[in-house]
């Protein structure tokens, strides 16, 4: 039983880390889901419509603002300086930073360590609870623990669900989108205990 609650509680941090790792801070998947959502677009006609009310006059090439955004996710969020590609006799370097970086929702996080020590500490979970999966085969039951981490993954899935909260549109959206594979990831666990345990039944 001991075996089983351990087991369980670093299998579903181990799960829940490993998820986060491979969407929410996993460049490719943000990137992927920009084009998804649109996001250059919306964000380019967003910028230019802010420019026009404010009679600002201006030149902006759409693949110099497409490239500062893919940069700026590929830093992996780095506070670094961007040069503003807004041609303009105003200054609007606050303006451009702005839509290129989320309205600078991630400046107060250092997300480049944050998104570091995830990464290092969900391979270092992996490698341990490898490491007692493999010591205590025969002493736990796994379809219970999956059954277990399962329910809890799913708990942690509807508080985060109905807790998180942001006034971007597309970060909410991706943290949507690496939520509902949480939930899958949950939900996929169960699928392999009834099975197996229907396989068992019919056999």
């Amino acid at each position: 039983m001991k075996n089983n609650i351990v087991l369980t509680f670093l299998f579903t941090i181990s799960c829940f880390f490993s998820i986060m790792c491979l969407t929410l801070f996993n460049t490719n998947f943000v990137l992927k889901k920009m084009e998804k959502f649109d996001y250059y677009e919306k964000q380019y006609i967003s910028l230019t419509n802010y420019l026009n009310s404010n009679s600002i006059e201006y030149k902006l090439k759409k693949s110099d603002f497409k490239y500062d955004i893919e940069k700026y996710v590929k830093s992996r969020y780095s506070k670094y300086y961007i040069h503003n590609k807004i041609e303009s006799s105003t200054n609007t370097d606050n303006i451009y930073l702005d839509y290129v970086k989320f309205n600078n929702i991630l400046e107060k996080y250092n997300v480049n360590l944050i998104i570091y020590i995830s990464f290092m500490m969900t391979i270092l979970l992996v490698i341990v609870t490898g490491n007692i999966f493999i010591r205590t085969k025969g002493k736990h039951n796994l379809d219970l623990i999956f059954i277990y981490s399962s329910i809890t993954l799913i708990l942690i899935y509807g508080g985060l669900y109905l807790l998180f909260s942001t006034n971007n549109e597309f970060l909410g959206f991706l943290v949507n989108e690496s939520l509902n594979y949480l939930l899958g990831i949950s939900v996929i666990m169960l699928d392999i205990v009834f099975i197996k345990k229907y396989i068992k039944r019919i056999s």
